[in-house]
This record gives C-alpha cells, structure tokens and sequence, in this order.
C-alpha cells in the first residue's frame, strides 16, 4: 500500500505561554506572550508491503512551521513577527521498519532545521536510532524484548542554547 497526506493549519493564539530566562533571572519560568500566528504544512507518505512471514514499512515526513511573535517582546528579544525561539522552521524524518516472524528492525533518521535562541541562534542537526525487537507468546501474555540505539551517530547537538544532548546511548528492556 502506498499513501500520502498533507495537514495544513493556521491559528492565531492569544496568551501563548513561553518558557525563557527573563532579564536578571538565573532560571527558567512560564511566560505569557499573548499574540501568536502559527501556521504550516505537514507532509506525511507512507509505503508498506507485506509477503508471507516478512513486512516493510517506510515512512517518511516533512513540516514547514511558522510560529511567529506578533508583539515585539524585551525578554527575551524577540521582534515582532520573527519566530519564536527554539522553533524550528523545517523538520523531516524518515523511518524503515523490517519485520520476520516475530523480530522487527527498526531504523530512523530525523532532521532539525536551525533556530533562534535566546542569545546565541541553535545549528541544525540530524539524529539516527537503531531498534531490534523480538516479541514472543508465553503462555497467555506476549513478551517483548528490546534493544535501542539513540544518537547512533553520536551527533552533537543542542535543543536550547548551552544545554547539550546526549551522546549516544542505548536502552534495552
């Protein structure tokens, strides 16, 4: 099967809460931007098949956001109509699921596009992981075991200025 959807939105948002540093703070606190104008596209397509004891599925998306301050703010800086830090403009991802029996490989693959931060702008980045599962009846209930790879590249990368992302990593259960 093969698909393809588009989602369009536009909203005008009042009392839009944003967390920031205010001027003469050392910490993070909710903050009331009152106007708001978000709109954008997102883009997903999808193609699955399926022969016997095997699948593959693979997914892939894209969005453009523009979510952009509509009254210039002080703290943080921010200009009227410019977007709203730690916003990201444009996102993608793309993912390939395997499947045989009852174990399913799974990798993806996301990119971030560059945004504004409060004073120093964040890069764009890309970020991978890598899942082996196997899921096996026992007696009444499934089991389900796992291992993740995050970061598989072990991209440096920052979601908010100064606070680092980690390394890669690895989750099991």
């Amino acid at each position: 099967t093969f698909s393809y959807n588009i989602t369009g939105f536009n909203r005008h948002i009042d009392n839009w809460i944003l967390w920031s540093i205010q001027e003469g703070n050392s910490f993070w606190s909710a903050n009331n931007i009152t106007k708001v104008w978000s709109r954008g596209l997102e883009q997903r397509l999808r193609y699955a098949y399926a022969a016997r004891d095997w699948s593959l599925d693979i997914n892939g998306g894209y969005d453009y956001i523009r979510s952009a301050n509509q009254i210039a703010l002080e703290s943080p800086r921010i200009g009227a109509g410019e977007q709203l830090i730690y916003v990201p403009i444009h996102q993608s991802f793309v993912s390939v699921n395997v499947s045989r029996g009852g174990v399913q490989t799974t990798y993806q693959h996301t990119f971030t596009g560059a945004s504004q931060g409060i004073s120093t702008d964040l890069s764009s980045y890309q970020v991978g992981f890598l899942r082996i599962q196997f899921q096996q009846p026992f007696k009444r209930w499934k089991t389900l075991f796992f291992l993740q790879t995050n970061n598989i590249w072990n991209t440096n990368y920052r979601i908010i200025e100064r606070r680092a992302m980690p390394g890669r990593y690895f989750q099991f259960g």
